[in-house]
């Protein structure tokens, strides 16, 4: 049995280093994830009460990266309405029969998606292996992100099945439940560097993110973009069919019984969340939080941040 020490984000801080930046403002937050380039490194979590199309629409107007969830979406309409809006295509598939059809509708449709998700909670399974062979024969041009993993054997076989980027985390979110009800977990930031001490490909860092300096601490422990759900609900620009009569909005797990709509495996919770105002806010307050956390690693830019070995933890 492997035993080690794993580290959430809390037990980490980050030592600052000389500043070489006149105004924090010359710092850039910008990301590259296969051929398009993104104004910040993070995307809101493909769940049910955080994206939907519209939701989509305003993230790609923003230049900012989305993934559209896979829970009754017809994958073909969202990619032609993306597309005749003038945006990008992001799309989350899963491993069954069904999400074969819809891959091969697309093709079918002569619809190549700029990015598919394989979107599973254990993603270091057979089945991840066979749907990610699938996906790659049928849209070879595709930048493929499968997930999730935690281990660097996961990782590894992530990267050599074919995966363009590897999503990481599991039981870290704050509606999920997985590390409660079956005792498997990765704290993230450990998570983080085991994944990207195995694979060169990119790292989305799923879960665990409850501060804006959380994002920062994922980007130095190896993660090139950081998916976060809790951060991004309760927004205006969240799907509205989650208000309630109160005015606010609810957010659940992919796991729960509220997504699955059955009482089988659920590994994800409820809960409600006061409404935040415009999303405009939280992502300019992450820019701004990124580029200090820049200027205090004695860099330019988050691939300075990314290369900083200037980290310590918190020993309780």
């Amino acid at each position: 049995m492997q035993k080690e020490i794993g580290y959430q984000y809390s037990d980490i801080y980050l030592i600052p280093k000389m500043g070489i930046l006149k105004s924090r403002d010359y710092a850039d937050t910008s990301v590259i994830l296969g051929k398009r380039k993104f104004a910040l490194p993070v995307v809101p979590a493909n769940m049910q009460t955080i994206v939907d199309i519209n939701t989509c629409k305003y993230l790609a107007s923003q230049d900012m990266f989305y993934i559209m969830h896979r829970f009754n979406v017809d994958n073909v309409s969202f990619c032609k309405e993306m597309i005749n809006s003038g945006y990008y295509t992001s799309i989350s598939v899963g491993v069954t029969n069904e999400s074969i059809h819809e891959i091969k509708k697309l093709a079918k449709e002569c619809i190549t998606p700029d990015y598919i998700t394989i979107d599973i909670a254990h993603g270091y399974s057979i089945m991840m292996r066979d749907m990610i062979k699938i996906v790659k024969e049928v849209f070879p041009d595709s930048f493929l992100i499968c997930g999730n993993v935690v281990t660097n054997e996961g990782a590894w076989a992530l990267d050599q099945w074919g995966a363009d980027a590897i999503k990481c985390g599991i039981g870290q979110g704050s509606v999920c439940e997985t590390k409660n009800t079956t005792g498997y977990t990765v704290p993230q930031f450990t998570a983080n560097l085991n994944a990207s001490s195995y694979s060169k490909k990119p790292i989305i860092a799923d879960g665990g993110i409850r501060e804006i300096g959380d994002i920062a601490k994922a980007i130095v422990s190896g993660a090139s973009m950081v998916m976060a759900g809790g951060l991004f609900a309760g927004y205006n620009e969240n799907p509205r069919k989650y208000l309630d009569y109160c005015g606010n909005f609810t957010y659940f797990g992919s796991a729960s019984s509220e997504n699955k709509l059955n009482n089988k495996y659920i590994e994800g919770k409820s809960v409600t969340i006061q409404p935040k105002g415009s999303m405009d806010i939280l992502l300019d307050n992450i820019k701004f939080g990124l580029r200090s956390a820049i200027s205090y690693c004695g860099g330019t830019n988050l691939i300075d941040l990314k290369v900083s070995d200037s980290w310590g933890v918190n020993y309780k």
